[in-house]
C-alpha cells in the first residue's frame, strides 16, 4: 500500500510539472501526456485509498471486537481516510480537464481559405 501512495504521489507531482508546462506549451500532445500521468496519479491514489479504507476499517472492527474485554478500543480517524480520497477526486477532475484540452486542440488556430489555399495562423 506504501509503494502505490509513493507512485501515486510521484505520479501526481509529475503531472503537476507537466501542468506548468502545459499551460505555457499548446497543443494536443501536452494535454495527452498530461492526461496519462494524471491517470496514473488517479489510478494509483484509487487503489492505495481504496486499500487503506478497507485496512482501517477491518483492523477497527477486529480491534473493537476483540479488545473490548480487556479494555482496548479503536477508533477509525477520518482525517487520513479523508485527504486520500479527496486527492483521488482532485486528480480525477484534472484528468478530465486534461481530456478536455485534448478533444478542444489549438482554439486559438485561425484558418484561411484564399483562392484555393488554405493557411494556418
Amino acid at each position: 500500500m506504501f509503494l502505490i501512495y509513493c507512485i501515486g504521489a510521484g505520479a501526481t507531482g509529475l503531472a503537476l510539472v507537466g501542468a506548468l508546462i502545459g499551460v505555457l506549451v499548446s497543443g494536443r500532445m501536452g494535454a495527452f501526456v498530461n492526461f496519462t500521468l494524471a491517470n496514473l496519479a488517479f489510478f494509483s491514489l484509487l487503489i492505495a485509498s481504496a486499500i487503506a479504507t478497507g485496512i482501517i476499517n477491518k483492523v477497527c472492527n477486529v480491534v473493537n471486537q476483540h479488545g473490548n474485554d480487556i479494555g482496548v478500543y479503536a477508533y477509525k480517524g477520518t482525517t487520513f481516510i479523508g485527504m486520500s480520497w479527496a486527492a483521488t477526486i482532485l486528480i480525477l477532475l484534472a484528468g478530465c480537464a486534461w481530456i478536455f484540452e485534448f478533444f478542444k486542440g489549438r482554439g486559438d488556430q485561425v484558418s484561411y481559405v484564399m483562392e484555393g489555399k488554405e493557411e494556418t495562423y
